[in-house]
């Protein structure tokens, strides 16, 4: 997991505590923590870029934040999902794609080969 200081180093752009409460940083981290495998190589990477993506479609005003909603679930093992409440969404499309965040996050999981163990 990374910490809030980490975050706002690599994120700058979510420093602004007025903007983004610190407790409110620390919350997105804590979902997106759950939903990346720690042992992943690039798990840091992975976290910060699905946090900055949950901060910027909840914040109105930024990208992808004006009138998504609140998202109801999220899912990143095996199939990439959002639902966010109150969404109407085209059939086939991904909601991390809404922001460049998300769409990094997808680039970056897709990196990463995954050996089968054959027990």
């Amino acid at each position: 997991m990374i910490t809030y200081s980490e975050f706002v180093i690599d994120f700058p752009e979510f420093a602004d505590t007025t903007k983004y409460p610190q407790a409110r940083v620390e919350r997105a981290i804590a979902r997106a923590s759950t939903q990346v495998d720690n042992e992943l190589g690039l798990a840091s990477e992975l976290i910060g870029q699905l946090t900055a993506h949950l901060l910027a479609i909840g914040t109105p005003g930024t990208i992808g934040g004006a009138g998504t909603g609140a998202i109801s679930s999220l899912s990143v093992s095996g199939e990439y999902s959002v639902t966010y409440a109150g969404e109407t969404q085209a059939t086939g499309s991904n909601p991390l794609n809404a922001t460049p965040y998300g769409r990094e996050f997808l680039r970056l999981l897709g990196s990463i080969s995954f050996t089968p163990v054959v027990v």
